[in-house]
């Protein structure tokens, strides 16, 4: 059954559901009642979307040409190999909102359709080192995981993320030795319908 949506789109991509009915009758020893527990009514969308702007994209452009011209695998990729003062500028800024309530940013949009995946990739890869330290995925050692439906049926060792389903809240990469500090995703062909990515507090 459809959830009630409480809030208008804070982009295209976004929206605020009713998920109470997921938590159950949760108790906790702390409750949190500073700005770190916050409901969709106190979202104040520009306080979570950044748009880059045309120098940044001049940047990202120029970023996928030299990742043309000097193939490397996408973990050996660093910020040092580019020069890209206005994307450091953003990534700052990111950050920076990051680390206060609501902690979640939405950058809308980068130059996606101007690029490869696999150069958005690199890119993506390359400016998530701005932020934070990059860390494996899976118990594997993968470093980048695409999210995506590959018509695989939920069973036992199929992760969700593979499939149609539902996903609950969860904490991503709680089983990794070196938890993340920041989780980052890269939409790069949003679904014609369904995959709304879901945040709380």
């Amino acid at each position: 059954m459809p959830q009630p949506i409480l809030k208008n789109s804070v982009s295209q991509f976004a929206e605020f559901l009713d998920l109470s009915h997921e938590t159950g009758d949760l108790r906790l020893d702390h409750v949190v009642r500073d700005s770190r527990a916050w409901t969709a009514d106190d979202i104040v969308p520009e306080d979570c979307i950044i748009y880059p702007g045309s120098a940044v994209e001049k940047e990202f452009l120029r970023m996928a040409e030299f990742i043309e011209d000097n193939p490397l695998p996408t973990v050996l990729r660093h910020p040092s190999q580019f020069d890209m003062p206005e994307t450091i500028r953003l990534m700052r800024e990111v950050k920076k909102r990051l680390d206060r309530p609501p902690n979640v940013v939405v950058i809308d949009k980068l130059p996606l359709e101007k690029i490869s995946i696999e150069q958005a990739t690199d890119i993506y890869w390359t400016i998530g080192q701005l932020i934070g330290k990059n860390v494996a995925q899976k118990w594997s050692g993968t470093m980048v995981y695409d999210v995506r439906d590959h018509g695989t049926p939920l069973q036992y060792g199929v992760r969700g993320s593979y499939t149609t389903v539902e996903l609950l809240f969860h904490n991503d990469n709680a089983f990794g030795a070196r938890l993340p500090e920041y989780v980052g995703l890269l939409c790069i062909r949003p679904s014609l319908e369904g995959g709304i990515s879901r945040f709380c507090s």
